[in-house]
């Protein structure tokens, strides 16, 4: 496993240099994406981008868990979550190491 991060400037920096647009045209757009992205989900839609994968939420019961320091048991209120479930082609892509 990899120690590398990407950030959201490498990640902007990777994309303008492949497609000869500005950093700060790409920079928009990827917000612009997040934001489509996070909103869709407030909504409750999934989304599937086809060949890269899905996002959802799905919610998490409530459940017990314990206290690290005391070792008591606490609460957890149930909440949603998104997942993210990937495409067999990113799948495949990672095993292979592409």
């Amino acid at each position: 496993m990899s120690d590398k991060i990407l950030s959201r400037g490498d990640l902007v920096s990777s994309v303008a240099q492949k497609t000869k647009l500005s950093a700060k045209d790409v920079d928009a757009v990827v917000k612009a994406y997040e934001g489509a992205i996070a909103q869709s989900l407030i909504e409750g839609s999934e989304i599937r981008l086809v060949g890269f994968g899905t996002f959802k939420t799905s919610e998490r019961g409530e459940r017990t868990s314990r206290n690290p320091r005391t070792g008591e048991p606490v609460t957890v209120a149930a909440r949603n979550v998104v997942r993210f479930t990937p495409s067999k082609n990113v799948k495949d892509s990672v095993a292979k190491g592409e």
